[in-house]
């Protein structure tokens, strides 16, 4: 039996890689603007030795800080065909691995725990934010959930130092790290007000991985820290798109991406664990969740990350009330047709969560626009600006070589808030004399009117156009400036 469930578990496993290979591959490109962004850092650091500390590119030229642990790891691998494409599939692929002992460790059912991986592997809200990405999250998000896993049950000696490994490497990867310290926190404080034990080696674990990533924080965003005090919280982000990141869940769109399965039987979980059972395990995902809602509610996390980890985590917890149907099962009259059951309820899984999850990619960018962009790789100088939208800016910068105004990585980037307000005016205003005026300021050559600008800006093409002894059509979405 053991023999055949650990089967089902490589099987669960290989699936859930094949399935995300095979959407990585179908498309040529990747499905978001950040995954060109680390793409450029890997390849830097691939031919330079040294990671990228002033992008030349980025708002025509500006520092960076930025943790690249992550991009070191997959520049090892670059001899690898498609290094970029595999291996953030197989990191997130582990985290159905991780799962699967979490769960185990929280139910002691191991059935229970194979449908709790495969809940997790094709979670919608981490397909939506993984599948096809150079995404830093691929590998931060097992980190996270291993390094809960290590504290369900923490003892001196291998799981100690794996632990105390982790915590050096999670802040090196990725600022969620932050997410780890307070959630580790809330559970002692959550153990405290209900009157449960914890062992002192598992309370120095929490406080030496919590001022750890502080530490590390400081160390790498010190000059963020200096400048914007608290504010860095807002990552420096421009007041008028902090609504889009910042904003309030909405309800049909967070159980789309959280998925229904897992949002009821999580609840129930949460409620039989932290109520009947006061388990420590369950307050102890219980304690990665609060804080993610109380940090939606006042926006201090961007809702894609929030609904990320409430989503894995709720479906973490949901192995308890599956434990719980599948021994109630046994126990009754149907227990000849449990097999027939557990199927169904596969079945089901795969109809509501995996089957949606064909539609959770996008295309930032078609192939015909790209090919767009290589007239001005091949025909302009190096140091040439490009106006393209700001969800496209680093698309610009991989593709072309050449500079942007502005782009999604807002930290010591500077005018943020007038150069997205520019970028707006030159595609929607009538005047072409206040375009050029833009133009002129920032030096652009080139104008990207693409699909997604044309989406954005709610435009089909800018009056001033018209002027082809000003504006040179070179492509069907490249205009060049001559005046």
């Amino acid at each position: 039996m053991k023999l055949r469930l650990n089967l089902f578990l490589v099987i669960i496993l290989l699936l859930t890689l094949l399935f995300r290979l095979y959407l990585a591959f179908s498309q040529q490109y990747f499905d978001s603007d950040q995954a060109y962004f680390n793409s450029r850092i890997i390849e830097h650091i691939i031919s330079e030795k040294t990671p990228l500390s002033y992008d030349a590119l980025s708002y025509g030229g500006r520092e960076l800080i930025y943790p690249q642990l992550f991009h070191y790891l997959l520049a090892l691998f670059s001899f690898i065909p498609h290094f970029t494409k595999i291996l953030p599939e197989i990191f997130i692929t582990s985290l159905s691995l991780i799962a699967y002992f979490i769960a185990k460790k929280l139910t002691k059912d191991p059935l229970a725990a194979l449908i709790t991986a495969l809940l997790v592997s094709f979670s919608p809200a981490l397909i939506h934010n993984t599948l096809n990405q150079v995404s830093i999250y691929t590998l931060a998000i097992p980190v996270f959930y291993l390094m809960l896993f290590y504290l369900m049950d923490m003892k001196s000696g291998t799981r100690l130092y794996v632990f105390i490994a982790l915590s050096f490497i999670l802040p090196l990867l990725h600022p969620i790290a932050f997410l780890f310290a307070f959630s580790a926190l809330f559970y002692l404080i959550l153990s405290f007000s209900e009157s449960l034990e914890v062992e002192k080696l598992t309370k120095e674990s929490i406080l030496f991985s919590f001022f750890l990533a502080f530490l590390i924080g400081f160390i790498v965003f010190k000059k963020a820290f200096l400048l914007y005090g608290i504010n860095i919280i807002w990552q420096n982000i421009p007041p008028q798109l902090l609504a889009e990141h910042f904003i309030t869940p909405n309800i049909l769109n967070s159980l789309y991406l959280i998925g229904l399965i897992p949002l009821i039987l999580g609840s129930l979980g949460i409620f039989y664990g932290y109520f009947k059972q006061k388990d420590k395990n369950i307050i102890l995902l219980t304690s990665t969740i609060l804080p993610i809602i109380m940090l939606l509610l006042l926006k201090m996390i961007d809702l894609s990350t929030g609904l990320l980890f409430f989503s894995v985590s709720l479906t973490l917890i949901s192995s308890i009330w599956i434990s719980r149907i599948i021994k109630h099962i046994t126990l009754t009259k149907a227990h000849k047709l449990k097999n027939y059951f557990i199927i169904l309820g596969i079945l089901v899984i795969l109809f509501i969560i995996i089957i949606p999850s064909f539609f959770s990619t996008t295309e930032i960018i078609t192939p015909f626009e790209i090919s767009n962009l290589d007239y001005i790789s091949l025909n302009s100088p190096a140091g040439t600006t490009i106006l393209a939208p700001l969800s496209q800016g680093n698309i610009i910068t991989y593709f072309t070589g050449r500079k942007n105004i502005a782009d999604s990585n807002f930290i010591l980037s500077p005018n943020t808030e007038q150069r997205l307000h520019d970028i707006k005016t030159a595609y929607t205003t009538i005047s072409e004399s206040k375009a050029l005026e833009i133009f002129h300021k920032y030096h652009v050559t080139y104008i990207f009117l693409s699909k997604e600008a044309q989406r954005v800006y709610n435009i089909r093409r800018p009056a001033y156009l018209e002027n082809e002894k000003c504006f040179i059509q070179r492509k069907s979405t490249v205009y060049e400036i001559r005046c």
